[in-house]
């Protein structure tokens, strides 16, 4: 199946190179929008109003790429679509671990580090009390896994990121999705009793942190993305691990500057995988390369 088959009813390609404006436009609208409702009116997060508004505002990319997604293509990309969502099968078993083992693996280095500078380990305190009580780990997962994936990476890693790479290279197309799902986060900052809100509290530079980390990662999951056959249900589970190891191996914030730097270069090393793919590809498509190779076979 053709992707450029997909896009048929998209119009001219101009058109469909627009639609991950158009997704974003349509995300940040109706978010931000919602969000601004409870900021303007000064209520935290234990008012009715602002949790309302704030998992209204939550699903906003996951719905409108699915709005845009059916409305917007033709019937073959919207089968296409939801087949990547739902099918498990198209993530490998060796896929499923490399997700499962790369949040945990760049905490550890990232204690690592700290350890061997310090001399100090942290308390894991939250790892304790869930091991303490294990079944307590279940309805954790679950919020975990409805409240961030589901209602987003439908919209990031499923309809934006399909559209960004038609008309940006790889790198490039990770970086503008990352830029904007890190803005998309802003007002989250300004409602009290939101992670992020105590994240600006306890220090702007873990504001900071938080905002950096979104490039390697957009990085990290489109390259799990194309390992996975564009599977959109990779997207879903790798943000699902990032956030419940994120919470189940509390780290300090100073540790967590270390482990975003461990993320950032394991995307730098992915980038520089991809450029020496990328060249070989180049050369064997080269004119010079497929006339010396014809020569060789006569």
């Amino acid at each position: 199946m053709k992707r450029d088959n997909m896009f048929q009813r998209e119009g001219t390609m101009k058109q469909a190179e627009r639609e991950h404006w158009n997704f974003f436009l349509i995300t940040f609208v109706f978010s931000w929008g919602l969000w601004s409702i409870p900021i303007l009116s000064g209520l935290d997060m234990s008012h009715p109003l602002t949790i309302v508004c704030f998992a209204l505002g939550g699903i906003a990319p996951s719905t409108t790429g699915i709005i845009l997604a059916k409305t917007r293509s033709c019937r073959k990309y919207w089968k296409d679509f939801l087949g990547r969502v739902l099918n498990v099968r198209q993530i490998s078993l060796s896929w499923w671990g490399i997700m499962l083992i790369i949040i945990p693996f760049t905490t550890a280095v990232a204690v690592l580090a700290w350890y061997c500078i310090t001399g100090s380990m942290p308390e894991f305190e939250t790892l304790k009390k869930f091991l303490a009580n294990p079944l307590s780990i279940i309805p954790f997962a679950l919020f975990m896994f409805i409240f961030g994936p589901v209602p987003e990476e439908i919209g990031w890693r499923g309809y934006a990121l399909d559209h960004l790479e038609r008309k940006y290279p790889r790198v490039t197309a990770s970086m503008i999705l990352g830029f904007f799902w890190m803005m998309w986060h802003i007002p989250m900052f300004m409602i009290s009793g939101t992670y992020q809100y105590g994240l600006l509290q306890e220090s702007p530079w873990l504001m900071f942190d938080f905002m950096i980390q979104f490039y390697p990662l957009s990085i990290i999951m489109d390259w799990i993305y194309h390992n996975t056959r564009r599977s959109i249900l990779s997207g879903i589970m790798f943000h699902f691990f990032i956030n419940f190891f994120g919470e189940f191996i509390d780290i300090p914030g100073d540790i967590k500057f270390y482990r975003t730097g461990v993320q950032i270069i394991l995307a730098l090393i992915i980038i520089a995988v991809w450029s020496v793919e990328k060249r070989k590809i180049d050369n064997i498509t080269r004119p010079e390369f497929q006339r010396s190779k014809g020569q060789k076979i006569s």
